[in-house]
C-alpha cells in the first residue's frame, strides 16, 4: 500500500491526475515473494480526472468509487441538501486508502477463511448512502477508532500503530492544517508515507 500511495502522489503532483477510485481491487501486489521483492501497484484509471488548470472539476464533483471505501465528505454530499458541492480531492483518496487498510486488516488474515467481523464491516456497504455514512462516521470518531483497530486479525497486530497514525493524520492533523492557509496541502502525503516506512522497518527487525 505504501507503494500505491507513492504512485498516487506521483500521479497527482507530476501528471495532475486524481485517481478517485481507491479500493482493495485497485491495489495489486507484484514481484516475487520468495525473493522478498513484492511491490504495490495502483491500477484502473477509468474514473480518474485531469485537474490541470481547472479541467475535470465537474467530473470531480460526482460521487465515484467502491462504496465501502468512499470518503465521508463524498458520501455525505450524495444525500445532504445543503447546497454545498463537494469536489473530490486527493485527501478523499487518502481517506479511501485508510479504509482499504482497515478493511484488509479486519476482513483478511484469519484461519480457515473465518471472518468474525464480517457483519460489522457490512455496515460500510449495505444500506442507503446516509446509513453507510452514519456507520462509518461513527467508526472514525476518536472514541471509536481504537475499538475498530482492535478487530484486526492477529497477523496484522504489528501494524495497529500504523493504522492509528494514518487515522491521526487524516482526522486530526488535517484539521490543524486547514487552519493554516499557507500550508501545502500535499504535505499530508509526507507523514502518511513516513508512518508506513517506520512500520515497514519495524517488521524487518
Amino acid at each position: 500500500m505504501n507503494d500505491a500511495i507513492k504512485a498516487h502522489r506521483s500521479l497527482l503532483m507530476n501528471a495532475k491526475i486524481l485517481h478517485r477510485d481507491i479500493s482493495v481491487n485497485n491495489i495489486l501486489l507484484t514481484g516475487m515473494e520468495k525473493a522478498d521483492k513484492l511491490g504495490g501497484v495502483l491500477i484502473d484509471l477509468d474514473l480518474a480526472t485531469l485537474l490541470e488548470e481547472g479541467k475535470g472539476q465537474d467530473k470531480a464533483r460526482l460521487m465515484t468509487g467502491t462504496m465501502q471505501f468512499i470518503a465521508l465528505d463524498i458520501l455525505r454530499n450524495s444525500f445532504a441538501e445543503t447546497g454545498t458541492v463537494v469536489t473530490h480531492t486527493y485527501r478523499h483518496d487518502l481517506e479511501s486508502f485508510l479504509y482499504v487498510l482497515l478493511w484488509v486488516c479486519i476482513n483478511c488474515g484469519w484461519k480457515d477463511d473465518d471472518k468474525p467481523h464480517g457483519d460489522f464491516l457490512s455496515r460500510w456497504y449495505i444500506g442507503s448512502a446516509q446509513q453507510i455514512y452514519d456507520s462509518k462516521e461513527n467508526d472514525m470518531r476518536k472514541s471509536r477508532i481504537r475499538d475498530l483497530i482492535s478487530k484486526f486479525a492477529p497477523r496484522f497486530f504489528d501494524i495497529k500503530d500504523l493504522a492509528e497514525e494514518f487515522w491521526d493524520v487524516l482526522f486530526v492533523l488535517q484539521k490543524e492544517k486547514q487552519k493554516k492557509k499557507s500550508e501545502d496541502p500535499h504535505r499530508l502525503y509526507g507523514p502518511i508515507i513516513a508512518a508506513f516506512d517506520r512500520a515497514i522497518q519495524k517488521l524487518k527487525v
